[in-house]
């Protein structure tokens, strides 16, 4: 036994092996795609089955969407160091995908569960879920990247498997869902099952650095080249989910169902093809900062349109636009990982999560008590609200782009 594994040890070092992509090329577009096909329904559909099965009310949902995450980013720096310490980073990846599955199957309780203590049960499990969900994200984004850097492989048609994956889940399984909410977490566990399998033929992915080399998050985002792109995050996912946290539900309210969901789903995923495709380029061309102010100003636009549609099928307009909405998704990975030191790479990966995370969070719960109490219920005036968010963050992301280029040129003077 100890014999295999010394060998296997070796054999995963072997530089070789480990930019054989013939190998393991085809095990991450499989792995991108199921990281992203239960995120999909998750994200589509989890408001939907906590109103139409659970009949929560909507400041009930987004304390549900916003709070269980944010108690769960405490998981974040746990999960870090696991992964940092652990010879294997792919056991703690897999660790993460099972546990997501047993808590996700865990909301079938809930015909069990008195109503008096309902709400606090499915907090409890959604708390839980994304204790272990999270770290599955950024360990995926963080063994991804690493594996395609001993390749020197682009990251772009990777990151467009998760945008197949998206498209595909939408589409088949917004019709097992039309009418049968209740099936939500049965559908999103056997995709997490489908993400198991695929990390099981990943491989091996250790420790980069010794304990004393490794990264220390807060000196990590204090830096000038990181700070910025942290508030981007934080503008770019409030604009995000307080238009998005409810948009199933402003959809269904003009007249759409989730089969004909489904399909707009597909559609906006598949029009990420080819910017995606063409992504390094132009990452390269334009740099970060102006790629990710031009796509906070997509999001702006469509935003605003949808604000004032009148009925569901002129929702379908935005597909010419949206392909340009997926750019900060494929951006920050890269970027936080070309600023990342020796021992940092998880580090970057995990702020770029939980900063995600957390201002989704904060979004969803806000937008939930803006619609009730601000706006009586109606979700329309919340999208303009999101606009002023997006905007801030493109105009910010651009000022602290030229500041940094100036202070470079007075440096090399």
């Amino acid at each position: 036994m100890e014999t295999n594994t010394t060998a296997a040890t070796a054999r995963t070092e072997d530089p070789k092996y480990t930019q054989n992509h013939k190998y393991y090329y085809p095990v991450l577009l499989a792995l991108v795609f199921f990281l992203y096909a239960p995120d999909c329904i998750v994200t589509a559909y989890f408001v939907k089955f906590l109103e139409g099965v659970l009949h929560f009310s909507k400041p009930q949902i987004s304390t549900i969407t916003a709070f269980g995450p944010i108690v769960a980013l405490a998981a974040q720096a746990f999960w870090t160091r696991r992964a940092n310490s652990a010879r294997c980073q792919n056991d703690v990846l897999q660790l993460t995908t099972v546990g997501t599955i047993v808590l996700t199957l865990t909301y079938l309780f809930h015909t069990r569960v008195p109503q008096s203590v309902l709400f606090f049960y499915v907090f409890a499990v959604t708390v839980l879920m994304n204790f272990f969900r999270t770290a599955t994200t950024f360990l995926c984004d963080s063994i991804t990247l690493t594996c395609l850097d001993r390749a020197q492989r682009p990251f772009g048609p990777v990151r467009l498997m998760g945008s197949i994956g998206w498209a595909t889940a939408s589409i088949v399984c917004s019709r097992l869902l039309d009418g049968h909410f209740g099936r939500f977490p049965v559908i999103v566990a056997v995709l997490f099952g489908l993400l198991l399998c695929a990390e099981a033929f990943l491989p091996k992915v250790r420790s980069e650095a010794a304990p004393k080399q490794r990264g220390n998050t807060w000196r990590f985002i204090r830096r000038k080249s990181v700070f910025p792109y942290v508030v981007y995050i934080m503008t770019f996912m409030l604009g995000w989910t307080l238009s998005g946290t409810f948009f199933f539900l402003y959809y269904e309210s003009l007249g759409g169902s989730a089969s004909n969901y489904g399909v707009y789903q597909m559609l906006i995923t598949l029009v990420e093809i080819p910017v995606l495709y063409n992504a390094d380029r132009i990452l390269n061309r334009f740099g970060p900062a102006k790629v990710l102010a031009f796509a906070a100003v997509v999001v702006a636009a469509r935003n605003l349109y949808q604000s004032l549609i009148p009925s569901w099928e002129w929702a379908f307009a935005a597909v010419l636009i949206n392909g340009f909405t997926v750019l900060p998704l494929f951006v920050l990975p890269k970027y936080m990982m070309s600023v990342a030191g020796p021992g940092e790479k998880t580090t970057g990966q995990m702020v770029n999560t939980t900063a995600q995370i957390l201002f989704r969070s904060l979004g969803s719960l806000l937008s939930g008590f803006i619609i009730k109490y601000l706006f009586g219920d109606v979700i329309r005036p919340i999208m303009w609200v999101s606009v002023v968010s997006l905007l801030t963050g493109a105009v910010y992301i651009l000022i602290a782009d030229k500041k940094a280029a100036q202070s470079q040129q007075e440096f090399s003077k």
